[in-house]
């Protein structure tokens, strides 16, 4: 029997790798973190429905969005559908509501205050580059982080 912990996760990250871009790998593997945490040692054929929903529970108690909830709860249906063992749950289990609203844009004079901030110190050179190309092109966090 194949515990959901490491066995089945590495098993499962074997079996991606050849799928995913390098970026999309190093994100599923630190999906995994909690869920390891959590039934590290259940043995797939032990996992229960109160086991998935608890698990949700716990995490959003933590502080965490639905959509990391969402994302994480991805890594461990699709191990489970590997092991033929999502069906048992699919039925009960749906993604939760995730908040889709989007922040504010800075006023002109925010923005201001940004890059001066920014250009108030010079070890700051970084973070002043990172602003004007944000403010420039609108590159989200995750973008601006992987440029070269």
């Amino acid at each position: 029997m194949l515990a959901v912990g490491l066995k089945a996760a590495e098993k499962y990250l074997e079996s991606r790798k050849l799928e995913l871009s390098p970026p999309t790998f190093k994100k599923e593997q630190q999906l995994l973190a909690f869920p390891l945490r959590r039934f590290g040692k259940v043995i797939i054929q032990h996992l229960t429905l109160d086991d998935l929903l608890t698990y949700r529970t716990w995490r959003s108690k933590t502080g965490v969005g639905a959509a990391i909830i969402n994302m994480e709860m991805g890594v461990i249906r699709r191990i489970l559908k590997r092991a033929k063992r999502w069906h048992l749950f699919e039925s009960d289990i749906r993604p939760l509501r995730e908040n889709h609203e989007f922040g504010r844009a800075l006023t002109p004079k925010e923005k201001a205050r940004l890059l001066e901030t920014a250009a108030s110190r010079p070890g700051w050179l970084v973070p002043k580059c990172a602003a004007i190309i944000t403010l420039n092109t609108t590159m989200r966090g995750g973008e601006l982080k992987t440029l070269r």
